[in-house]
């Protein structure tokens, strides 16, 4: 082990394998030095470490610590974890469930712009652009339905008015009132 010895003349002596209390000559100026014994490690102080507030939660912690124990926040903004910026919610993704869940309530008529908006909410979505790509799908899946459904009810109508209606007309009896 090599032990560096600095003389009163600022000549620096390398000692090497030499015992701790053995006597050195420097070089420069002829003086003896002592070499020292090793340096033991420093046992820990009576008193307690000292600590301080940690800026999120307020509770005690440790002056070195880099994450809190308590609230789990990164003291050391090193350590912490980049925070990426949320994406936007897509309106159009957003009105077209809503016109999809509201049509039945409204006699189907909003369901086919819930599907046009539900398409135009995919393509918000694609990319990751906007948030809300499964309520895009909800939305043209759901118009998809009650436009299907519209689509019939105006067909039977259309239908029933040219060819007559397949249910009979309602004949009130001539034997007087039921009740």
């Amino acid at each position: 082990m090599e032990i560096r010895l600095h003389c009163e003349c600022g000549n620096e002596v390398v000692v090497a394998g030499k015992e701790p209390g053995a006597k050195v000559r420097c070089l420069a100026c002829g003086r003896e030095l002592t070499v020292p014994a090793p340096a033991e490690p420093q046992e820990a102080s009576a008193e307690p470490a000292r600590r301080f507030d940690c800026p999120y939660c307020f509770e005690a912690i440790n002056p070195r610590a880099r994450k809190c124990p308590h609230c789990q926040e990164y003291l050391d903004p090193a350590l912490a974890p980049a925070k990426q910026p949320q994406a936007p919610m897509s309106a159009l993704a957003l009105a077209s469930l809503i016109l999809a869940v509201v049509s039945p309530l409204v006699c189907l008529f909003p369901a086919p712009l819930g599907v046009l908006l539900g398409f135009g909410g995919l393509v918000s979505t694609r990319g990751g652009k906007a948030r809300g790509r499964g309520m895009a799908v909800a939305g043209v899946l759901l118009g998809l339905v009650w436009t299907a459904l519209l689509a019939l009810v105006v067909v039977g109508m259309v239908y029933g008015a040219e060819h007559g209606s397949c249910v009979p007309r309602f004949q009130p009896s001539q034997s007087g009132p039921l009740f």
